[in-house]
């Protein structure tokens, strides 16, 4: 059974979660993880709240602190042990990270395929930064919806026995910090690699038992030092992945693993493995993958409310983090696609909309055009919405201005579009490209606009 969720509901989750539109790391988990680092490694517990904390910590360990962040991923011979990392992670990369999942889960929720009784594997748990965003997630349900029903069970799977006990004892202390009144369940952790063990682990784990699994930042860490491809990492998570269930897998913000992305899901579907849910929607059936090397469709970037321990490890060096940016892929094997009903290239045709690749042939013209947002920039009045629909295979081929100081119908609603967000427009304004763009869509008074969530 799915969660559902109406508008009231979800308009409030989002605002409790995304305020203001920028993401929200709780400031009661940044203290809960420096008091705890604060007790284990035998620093001052300072009172007061993280800023207080850390910096009672000193400048000598907070610059120490910073400095594992610069060189965490420099000179690696192979799969980045984070036991060395976890303090200067934990309070950096956890709650850098901790934004996506909730994206991620938003956009799950939003679809209608977010379960109520959640089983979830987090495969390459680290500190818990999954699985400590799904219980926040949910017990943020439950605070606008209820709990009748919720519930969530996890399993843990990494390479090192370390980050399994922080991770177990970070989610205990979550349980309690947030006073979760819902039934959680964390089963006993597995310690074990995928290409080494993966048959050992297919007997510990519950095969096809799992109606989440998320793969967190583990492909790239594979491919990165040559130990297995993605797609035999991502085989497995399919195997521990039930039919109605979804395969999430988040990773880092490159271009080049935003085309491996689109390049692994071309591999899964054609040999009719899984679909891709989100984040694209093709609406001509064009699909990034071998054929179409796709930069900007699996990824995201959104601003968010820096939270108060990446604001102490930039002053003291770390590098800057001023958004939200990923790639992702949402996988099923039922073939469920998040707009499956508008993909439909014979209506589009017939109706006369053009396809983004080819909309610099109408300069000067109005046109109709559908596609996803796959980003969305706010400065002052303006706002920029980069479009894909799957056939321009770059990033920022296009993008559509909405300014609020210009009313119009269609204006108006794009000033609420989110990523991933489908856009059907009609009679919108071709003009020259600006910010590297091949041309820019421009809104005018009868331009009419629906948006699909």
């Amino acid at each position: 059974m799915y969660l559902r969720l109406n508008e009231k509901q979800y308009n409030r989750l989002e605002n409790i979660l995304c305020p203001g539109g920028s993401w929200l790391f709780p400031d009661n988990l940044g203290g809960m993880l420096a008091r705890k680092i604060s007790r284990s490694m035998g620093w001052p517990v300072a009172p007061g709240d993280v800023v207080a904390v850390m910096e009672g910590w000193g400048r000598e360990i907070l610059s120490h602190l910073a400095g594992n962040i610069s060189t965490a991923y420099k000179g690696q011979a192979g799969p980045t042990d984070y036991s060395r990392l976890w303090t200067a992670y934990s309070l950096y990369y956890l709650p850098a990270n901790f934004p996506k999942v909730l994206r991620v889960l938003l956009g799950l929720l939003r679809g209608g395929v977010l379960p109520k009784k959640l089983k979830l594997l987090d495969i390459g748990t680290g500190p818990g930064t999954v699985s400590l965003a799904v219980l926040y997630f949910y017990d943020m349900i439950s605070l606008v919806a209820g709990k009748e029903g919720l519930s969530v069970e996890i399993t843990l799977l990494d390479r090192f026995r370390e980050h399994l006990d922080f991770a177990l004892a970070n989610i205990k202390s979550w349980q309690v910090l947030q006073q979760i009144s819902f039934p959680v369940k964390v089963n006993p952790v597995v310690c074990g690699c995928l290409e080494k063990e993966s048959d050992q682990l297919r007997k510990l784990l519950n095969t096809g038992g799992y109606n989440l699994v998320v793969p967190s930042h583990v492909i790239n860490e594979y491919e990165l030092h040559d130990t297995t491809s993605a797609l035999d990492v991502v085989q497995f998570a399919l195997e521990m992945t039930a039919d109605n269930g979804s395969l999430v897998i988040i990773e880092p913000a490159t271009e080049g693993i935003s085309r491996r992305i689109a390049r692994l899901h071309w591999q899964l579907k054609s040999a009719g493995l899984a679909t891709a849910f989100a984040p694209c929607a093709y609406p001509w059936k064009k699909y990034p993958g071998k054929q179409r090397r796709c930069a900007c469709w699996s990824h995201a970037c959104e601003p968010w409310h820096k939270p108060a321990s990446v604001q102490v490890l930039e002053k003291y060096g770390a590098c800057s983090k001023n958004d939200v940016d990923f790639n992702y892929l949402i996988l099923r094997k039922d073939g469920l696609n998040r707009f499956k009903a508008h993909r439909n290239p014979g209506k589009y045709a017939r109706e006369g909309y053009v396809k983004l690749l080819h909309g610099y042939k109408y300069m000067g013209e109005k046109v109709n055009i559908v596609g996803v947002a796959t980003n969305v920039y706010r400065r002052s009045e303006l706002m920029i919405i980069d479009i894909c629909d799957g056939t321009c295979g770059t990033h920022n081929y296009c993008y559509i201005e909405a300014r609020g100081n210009c009313w119009s119908p269609a204006n108006d609603m794009l000033r609420s579009v989110r990523h991933g967000d489908f856009i059907d427009l009609r009679g919108v304004g071709v003009a020259p490209g600006a910010r590297g763009s091949h041309y820019t869509l421009k809104l005018s008074g009868d331009t009419k606009a629906v948006v699909y969530r």
